[in-house]
């Protein structure tokens, strides 16, 4: 969370966790939002727009460096894929992983070789033998 009002917390031991400790493969980060009937909605909001923006874009930054960062470790490693139409599928852990098409049908495992990335996304060729 970049901010919540009435709530106190420190903003760089948060980053620092999420640097050092958490490193999720990918996160869903969004400014706080007030939600009706919700005890929070009705504090004062003592956290300037400006300071949950800057936040947020912080902490939207360092998760991407963390994103591609793992992802790039997948390169020369082997993958199981699930087909879900020709030429893609995603791993076990729902990275979207793209191969040359071949007849395998949607809800087949294959070994991928990962021989790269692009975007969010791991590059590959199908091992044969699968």
């Amino acid at each position: 969370m970049t901010a919540r009002a009435g709530i106190r917390y420190s903003f760089a031991l948060a980053t620092s966790f999420s640097r050092e400790q958490a490193r999720f493969d990918s996160a869903f980060i969004f400014n706080y939002s007030p939600r009706p009937f919700a005890a929070a909605s009705r504090w004062a909001d003592d956290v300037p727009q400006e300071v949950k923006d800057q936040r947020l874009q912080r902490l939207l930054k360092l998760q991407e460096g963390i994103s591609r960062e793992k992802e790039r470790l997948w390169i020369g490693r082997t993958a199981e894929v699930m087909v879900e139409e020709p030429g893609m599928g995603r791993t076990r852990t729902n990275l979207k992983t793209y191969f040359p098409p071949q007849n395998i049908q949607p809800g087949q495992l294959v070994r991928i070789k990962v021989n790269g990335t692009r975007g969010h996304s791991l590059l590959g060729e199908i091992i044969n033998g699968t």
